[in-house]
């Protein structure tokens, strides 16, 4: 966990198989810090963006078409129903095929072109919606020799006390950093096993 953007080194950035950015706004990153990131990612290394990542970057394009879209407001929040429009990827497997789900509902400059769009919200289930029947809220890609994730889900602090939505982060993570989500839950089963 890191707030340095001199972290964001080739040496440093090396050590990781993924980089995940938490709610981050603005404008990331002095120019070399840029730069090293971009290797990263064109080397293999993984991305992975919740939320209010969307609001950053609008200076950098590498990272616009890494996170596929820009955040251009939202209402204010309110429950919608989500439905999942892939179940056949780790961040998605465990969810029901249509939920109800609290949040801040993005809208987007433009929709996500050339991404596996995982989940979308139905305009039609809450106010402030400008995008359509064709809301996409997470998605993946794999673009620039990395694998990049986005979750517009995870305004409401409640989300972070929900298993579902712990879940769907985790299985993003795996899928980012090209692990698999199964081993690493056994794995992590059979080391508290050996500690008790």
């Amino acid at each position: 966990h890191t707030e340095e953007g001199a972290r964001f080194r080739d040496d440093e950035l090396s050590r990781f198989s993924a980089t995940v950015w938490f709610n981050t706004t603005g404008s990331l990153l002095a120019a070399e810090e840029r730069e090293a990131f971009e290797r990263f990612v064109r080397a293999g290394g993984g991305f992975v963006a919740v939320h209010a990542a969307s609001s950053s970057g609008y200076d950098w394009p590498f990272y616009a078409a890494l996170l596929g879209a820009l955040f251009v407001g939202h209402p204010p929040p309110q429950p919608a129903l989500v439905r999942v429009e892939d179940a056949a990827h780790p961040a998605t497997a465990h969810l029901e095929a249509s939920f109800p789900w609290v949040d801040e509902w993005y809208n987007f400059r433009a929709l996500p072109a050339l991404v596996r769009v995982l989940l979308s919200v139905d305009e039609r289930s809450y106010q402030g919606g400008i995008l359509g029947a064709s809301h996409p809220v997470a998605w993946c890609h794999e673009k620039s020799g990395g694998r990049a994730f986005y979750t517009a889900l995870g305004h409401e602090q409640s989300a972070y006390a929900d298993t579902r939505f712990l879940r769907h982060l985790a299985g993003a993570m795996a899928w980012a950093a090209r692990v698999e989500l199964a081993a690493t839950s056994a794995q992590t089963e059979a080391a508290t096993t050996k500690t008790k």
